[in-house]
């Protein structure tokens, strides 16, 4: 058997909405999770492919949401040339946004994967693994779905008789009794061939109770035209599930959480009560240490070997030496610890305070 294709591979991330259902004057794409705006856990994922470019579309606070990025991308050790910006002026929906991407992403043939910004516990494992059926299978367009027990609010994937291939997607608003008992869902994350993306886009029409152009309409556009489209059916569906609403948000918080304490837990770090326990992905904790319930490490924060912080404690940008105890309900701001210092209980050290070894 011929080995699967090998071409390269841009990414485009839909990051322009305002997600009026979060009921905030803050854009979508930018309430944070784990400590970081929710865009920079999709732009890390999508680094992880190691793409010749990352394209966002940005549209609502474009200029805050674009020094995000940037910021984010230069702690990913991205170049400043592979990651560039369209803005959508109207929001006219999702294929007239994957539309102003067009002119950024240049005339290279390839692969492009779209990504939603606001699926921000997509893994980059998850995204290669989409990548390798897409070219295993020598499709022109693969897309990931999930099987939902409630597929309320989410876009049905309509195969075809044989159930091989994908003949159209739905939107609930637009579907039938009978599409909507469909419990297979688009999860809006696509692989399709350059040349045949932008085009086919460009052939949907708005003709769906929204008024907007849909960048599903690819999928009937490409099968209208003879061409292979699959899906790729993700095993976790909490992984690829979009924030829509607040509960959302911390529902996928609370899943990027875990997978920072198990991530802790696997390095030799002790955590009493996880559910409990709040620390950020940018977050260092070194072996041996205990966290105790209700302890909130942020920001920029190192903590040495075989520390105890005990319950109630919370410690921003601060960094402390091996073998510190901090007792209970302290606050740490800015500060910096030597070695075997204890701290508390009820103790408060102000940004810039410093403590020797012990």
């Amino acid at each position: 058997m011929t080995a699967p294709r090998q071409r390269p591979v841009q990414v485009v991330i839909l990051a322009a909405g305002q997600g009026k259902r979060m009921k905030s004057v803050t854009a979508k794409v930018l309430h944070p999770l784990a400590g970081r705006p929710m865009i920079c856990h999709t732009l890390a994922a999508a680094a992880g492919l190691r793409p010749q470019r990352i394209v966002l579309v940005v549209g609502v606070q474009s200029k805050l949401v674009q020094e995000t990025v940037q910021a984010e991308a230069r702690r990913l050790g991205l170049r400043p040339a592979q990651v560039s910006f369209a803005l959508q002026r109207r929001q006219l929906g999702t294929g007239h946004a994957f539309l102003q991407a067009e002119k950024a992403l240049g005339t290279a043939r390839g692969d492009v994967v779209v990504l939603s910004g606001d699926v921000p516990a997509i893994r980059a494992d998850s995204l290669r693994r989409l990548l390798r059926r897409h070219r295993s299978a020598r499709a022109q367009a693969t897309i990931m779905t999930a099987v939902l027990s409630d597929a309320t609010g989410y876009g049905r994937m309509v195969r075809d008789a044989g159930g091989r291939l994908i003949e159209r997607i739905v939107e609930h608003a637009d579907a039938t009794p009978a599409e909507r008992a469909i419990h297979e869902v688009n999860c809006g994350i696509y692989v399709v061939e350059r040349q045949l993306a932008f085009d086919a886009v460009r052939a949907g029409k708005r003709s769906n109770r929204q008024g907007e152009y849909y960048l599903t309409d690819l999928v009937h556009v490409l099968r209208g035209n003879g061409h292979k489209v699959i899906a790729h059916v993700h095993p976790d569906p909490e992984e690829v599930k979009g924030v829509n609403d607040r509960r959302d948000l911390a529902r996928a918080g609370g899943l990027l959480q875990q997978r920072v304490l198990d991530g802790l837990m696997k390095k030799g770090v002790t955590v009493v009560d996880p559910q409990h326990t709040y620390v950020e992905a940018s977050v260092v904790v070194g072996r041996d240490t205990i966290l105790h319930p209700g302890v909130m490490l942020e920001g920029g924060t190192r903590i040495g070997r075989a520390c105890q912080i005990r319950s109630g404690s919370r410690i921003v940008d601060s960094s402390l030496g091996e073998e510190c105890e901090i007792l209970d309900h302290c606050l740490l701001e800015e500060s910096r610890l030597g070695r075997k210092v204890r701290v508390g209980p009820m103790a408060h050290l102000r940004p810039g305070s410093r403590l020797a070894d012990e």
